[in-house]
């Protein structure tokens, strides 16, 4: 026995009001199922080339800060080599892998940062890095201050690396 047998298909025309209305029900459902696992499939693939692919997500912001934390003398010193970024500190593989945040912020004068805070861990010890990024007046995000804060442990006092930043951005705040 066949799973679709061909007599009883029978032609839209030769069918009862109520075998439409089911016919056309099914069809309708069908088709709204399949218009929305394309929907939520769009939805997925947009936010993920958007976070993994965009100069504005935070996966590649938090690749580039990292990558100049690495390659910076002071840091490579201080922490040792290799250097490893982490969402949170902790020997807990589900803390260590959590999700760094950028968070987008006006500041009182109008201009749009973003900023982040992240962990960094070499085999010597373990810092906090902080970013803050500005828009410039060409729409492009440009590092007022990169750096990484290590606190006190037994064998070190606590110290700030800066790793990058923007003399003219820090002395119109009052920082130096």
């Amino acid at each position: 026995m066949a799973l679709v047998e061909r007599d009883k298909i029978r032609r839209w025309e030769s069918l009862t009001p109520k075998e439409k209305v089911v016919g056309a029900t099914k069809t309708t459902i069908n088709l709204g199922v399949i218009a929305l696992g394309i929907g939520l499939f769009g939805t997925v693939f947009y936010f993920l080339t958007h976070e993994l692919f965009s100069p504005a997500g935070s996966t590649k912001v938090f690749g580039e800060a990292l990558e100049k934390i690495r390659t910076h003398p002071q840091c490579q010193e201080a922490l040792g080599t290799p250097i490893k970024g982490l969402g949170q500190p902790g020997h807990s593989r589900r803390h260590r892998n959590m999700r760094v945040h950028l968070n987008n912020v006006m500041k009182t004068d109008g201009t749009e940062h973003r900023v982040m805070k992240f962990y960094v861990e070499g085999p010597v010890r373990y810092g906090i890095a902080f970013l803050d990024q500005a828009k410039d007046e060409n729409d492009n995000w440009k590092t007022e201050v990169l750096v990484v804060d290590l606190p006190a442990n037994g064998l070190h006092r606590p110290r700030r690396i800066f790793v990058e930043y923007d003399e003219k951005a820090l002395s119109k705040e009052g920082v130096k």
